[in-house]
């Protein structure tokens, strides 16, 4: 073989069959069936080319705009859906909200945790203070004794003779007593006054009337059950001519 000459390792039927089959880098309809090397390497790049970059603008499309393009859309959408949950949620230091519609879900609930309370709040009244100290002011609240019964003697020729002085809350039910002319009863520093029998045995109870009266067996019409007291009850009694007894019955709060 002289040399310049051309040595084929295949005929040229064999090269342009090969050659056909690489094809051309404009080659295109490439697919896994059909298309030459060139046709489907340029329609994997095509497929690739549809990730697109990560800085690709934002695209909502179903039919057109990269992979990174509907990724980028999502993470907007998801952040400004997680902003808006975080919004609503607030944080632990919002401040209380009575209600408002705009608030978020921690002003909202700092806000029933203060109306609600804490186990051991105190101080509560009838309109202020937390649900807990209401309850625990109620749980704590004193209760009425069973009746307390007493009888006094009571000297003849007495002007406001003292027979009770209470400090505390309670209830007052009546004074059943002998030779007795007057009865004064004195409820919270409110004085109220009722006549009696200087020689005779009357009852006195809460009047409808007059606050305290003085009743013989029919006269109990307008009687009513008790007489409350806050801070105090003092009971005064005067007799003429004859000492007497005062049986007196009244409640006291524990």
């Amino acid at each position: 073989m002289a040399s310049g000459d051309k040595f084929y390792l295949a005929d040229k039927a064999t090269l342009d069959e090969v050659k056909g089959k690489i094809g051309s880098t404009t080659d295109t309809g490439g697919s896994s069936t059909a298309g030459t090397v060139m046709a489907k390497e340029n329609a994997v790049l095509g497929e690739v080319g549809k990730i697109g970059a990560t800085n690709d603008a934002q695209s909502s499309s179903t039919t057109t705009g990269s992979i990174f393009a509907k990724l980028n859309y999502l993470v907007s959408q998801i952040s400004l859906y997680l902003s808006n949950i975080f919004t609503r949620i607030g944080a632990q230091t919002d401040s209380n909200d009575t209600g408002s519609k705009s608030s978020s879900a921690h002003g909202k609930l700092n806000w029933f945790i203060d109306l609600f309370g804490k186990t051991d709040d105190t101080g509560a009244t009838v309109i202020t203070g937390t649900a807990m100290g209401k309850l625990n002011s109620l749980i704590t609240q004193a209760k009425l004794d069973v009746y307390k019964y007493m009888r006094v003697y009571v000297p003849q020729s007495q002007t406001d003779y003292t027979l009770l002085v209470l400090s505390g809350r309670g209830k007052f039910y009546g004074i059943y007593g002998s030779n007795l002319s007057s009865v004064k009863l004195i409820v919270d520093n409110a004085e109220y006054i009722a006549a009696g029998y200087s020689s005779g045995t009357r009852s006195f109870r809460g009047s409808v009337e007059r606050g305290i009266a003085g009743y013989n067996s029919t006269g109990s019409a307008y009687t009513i059950d008790s007489i409350p007291f806050k801070n105090s009850l003092v009971i005064k009694v005067s007799t003429e001519v004859s000492s007497g007894n005062a049986d007196i019955i009244y409640g006291l709060y524990e």
